[in-house]
């Protein structure tokens, strides 16, 4: 543009044949399109800034439709799980994980979209041959007439602080045993 800026156009053509096919005039039609290439660019920005703040968050992180499937998982999920992004879009934690513990995070999604409010669960997932304890916060996304067309989720690994309160817990027990015996 003469000002320095870019503009985008579109240019559509529409050719006038004779009666034989041969073009014999020809118009065209250009359009700034401008507005929407920057606005598909900031699109795309914003989508990239999302998608690095998942992926270096250390909790796993996820999004399913209504249906269960995954639509995005963050790297940490890839990590944990043995699966990347575009291996695990489309499957459902049947998909992934043993009927238990896919049927156990699939009613705690579907309180969370019956309820279409987020709440938190403590879910037992396996990983790298041992049991992992999370608190999973989930929470619906909803369209404009309130219904949840999605579920996220932001799991935190607390297994170390499960283990902890057990310890204690058993420590307290014993304690309270031997002064009762006394």
């Amino acid at each position: 543009h003469k000002d320095g800026g870019v503009r985008w156009v579109k240019n559509t053509t529409v050719a006038y044949r004779d009666e034989l096919g041969r073009v014999i005039a020809y118009d065209g039609l250009v359009s700034n399109i401008t507005e929407r290439k920057l606005a598909e660019e900031q699109r795309r920005l914003s989508e990239q800034r999302l998608q690095a703040i998942l992926d270096h968050s250390p909790a796993v992180i996820h999004l399913k439709d209504a249906q269960g499937h995954y639509l995005l998982v963050n790297r940490r999920f890839e990590q944990l799980f043995g699966i990347s992004h575009e291996e695990v879009v489309g499957l459902a934690p049947h998909d992934l994980f043993t009927q238990e513990t896919a049927d156990a995070l699939r009613n705690h999604d579907l309180k969370v979209l019956a309820a279409r409010a987020p709440m938190e669960f403590d879910e037992t997932l396996p990983q790298n041959g041992e049991l992992r304890t999370y608190i999973s916060v989930k929470f619906p996304l909803l369209d404009a007439a309130g219904v949840a067309y999605a579920l996220g989720s932001i799991s935190t690994d607390i297994t170390e602080r499960k283990r902890a309160e057990d310890k204690l817990n058993r420590a307290y027990r014993e304690l309270s045993e031997s002064e009762a015996a006394l």
